[in-house]
């Protein structure tokens, strides 16, 4: 009984890595098709974009808090 687990994990091991060259191959392919000034394709995500986002976001709603409430502070 373990042999045809071993067997089945082993087929798919080997299916996947097939299936992974060929979407490497493609997006290689489709990589190539884009010059510089070409705006990237949809659904990429720069990972600097996701940083400035991840790192701004918290930052902003925290003055947004702070700002007010510390007028208020000094106001009385």
């Amino acid at each position: 009984m373990s042999a045809l687990g071993g067997a089945a994990a082993s087929g798919l091991g080997i299916r996947a890595a097939v299936r992974r060259a060929g979407e490497r191959r493609e997006a290689a392919r489709l990589w190539d098709r884009v010059t510089p000034g070409d705006p990237p394709p949809p659904g990429t995500v720069r990972r600097a974009a996701v940083a400035a986002l991840t790192l701004a976001l918290p930052a902003a709603v925290t003055a947004a808090l702070l700002v007010p409430a510390a007028g208020m502070a000094l106001a009385r």
